[in-house]
């Protein structure tokens, strides 16, 4: 299973250009205290399209399986 961090607050979001889902830049609280992540955010309609979402797990599970540089995965609640 992933890691699960707490959401505390919003740095800033990444441009539109660079994804649909306009990544932002948020700092969480884990076991491990704070940390800076990319957060994928991702709103009602994106959650009901399954296959858009198994889509960004299984990218970044298969580039960490071809050592591509890739961040670590978790899941953020907010």
């Amino acid at each position: 299973m992933f890691p699960t961090y707490q959401a505390r607050k919003l740095i800033r979001i990444i441009e539109p250009e660079y994804g649909h889902t306009q990544p932002w830049v948020v700092l969480c609280e884990g076991d491990n205290g704070l940390e800076e992540f990319v957060v994928k955010v991702f709103n009602e309609e994106h959650l009901l399209d399954k296959p858009r979402v198994h889509g960004e797990f299984a990218g970044s599970w298969l580039a960490e399986e071809f050592d591509l540089l890739t961040p670590k995965v978790a899941l953020d609640r907010y």
